[in-house]
């Protein structure tokens, strides 16, 4: 019989969200580690759990990489991973492993992940998903009302499910990106040697990127704080160095992400001195970075 491993990055979780999650992950035999980057002590009512606690924030990307490495020597076969507010059914691990199965078995024997569609539901939308080609130009496909799962060349690692062996043939996350673009680096990676990554019809997960959407030109976009840009930013520029990422998708993502804290500094009076200070160390040190 396969064992799953669930890996949960915390960071001053809700104890609430927190605890729902770990109670639905049980309901479904799974092992679970929670690494948490450096919170204030919390308790949950339950413990049937690993929690490894880390003495500072190391970012998503060295929290995922210990989780792994624990659950390596729990010797699970698959490895499934989410943040502190990823909410779940009872029936997603099942449903999310048995596509896994499906597309491996009949569809694509190369599949390396799965991940279910995302659903805002504070505004009452699924996040699209984003296929690259070698160039690196995008097309990005409205999963609304698919019904069959489709291939995507980025998916978020939150509620996405991994072989471990394949995982290990690709390598772990790369720890000095922190917090963004950790996932999209992986998957580039993972595509550059063979590997394919899926989204699946029959998975739902409600799910949050940012803190919360602002409304330009009549379509929602996610708005992060200004800690967050700075990693944005800064990340964006390293993926130049990066041989796996096409050079034209991360120079499309440095400009869009200019000119968005351009925009936020114009429209967020409150916050414009945080965003000018995180969009101009963020070009610094992601400069910096590159040139080393």
């Amino acid at each position: 019989m396969m064992k799953i491993g669930a890996i949960i990055v915390t960071f001053n979780p809700d104890v609430d969200n927190l605890s729902g999650l770990i109670s639905r992950l049980l309901l479904q035999n799974i092992k679970i580690v929670i690494v948490d980057n450096g919170s204030k002590s919390f308790n949950l009512v339950t413990n049937n759990y690993e929690l490894i606690r880390l003495n500072e924030n190391k970012g998503i990307a060295s929290a995922q990489n210990i989780g792994i490495q624990y659950l390596l020597s729990e010797e699970v076969d698959y490895i499934i991973f989410f943040d502190q507010d990823s909410e779940i059914d009872n029936k997603f691990i099942g449903n999310l492993f048995n596509e896994f199965l499906y597309i491996k078995n009949n569809i694509d024997s190369k599949i390396l992940a799965i991940g279910p569609r995302l659903y805002n539901e504070n505004n009452d939308y699924f996040y699209k998903i984003t296929n690259v080609n070698f160039w690196g130009f995008r097309k990005h496909l409205d999963v609304s009302n698919i019904s069959q799962s489709v291939e995507a060349t980025i998916i978020i690692s939150s509620g996405s499910l991994v072989s471990v062996k394949d995982l290990l043939k690709v390598g772990f996350m790369r720890d000095n990106l922190f917090i963004d673009y950790v996932d999209i680096e992986w998957c580039f990676r993972a595509k550059g040697m063979g590997f394919h990554c899926y989204v699946a019809h029959n998975v739902i997960m409600k799910h949050r990127i940012g803190d919360y959407d602002l409304n330009i030109n009549k379509s929602p976009r996610s708005v992060h704080s200004a800690f967050r840009k700075y990693f944005q930013i800064r990340n964006a520029i390293l993926l130049l160095n990066i041989s796996s990422v096409p050079k034209l998708f991360a120079l499309k993502e440095i400009l869009g992400h200019i000119l968005f804290s351009l925009r936020l500094i114009y429209l967020i009076k409150k916050s414009r001195r945080q965003y000018s200070i995180a969009l101009l160390k963020g070009i610094r040190d992601g400069l910096r970075g590159i040139f080393l």
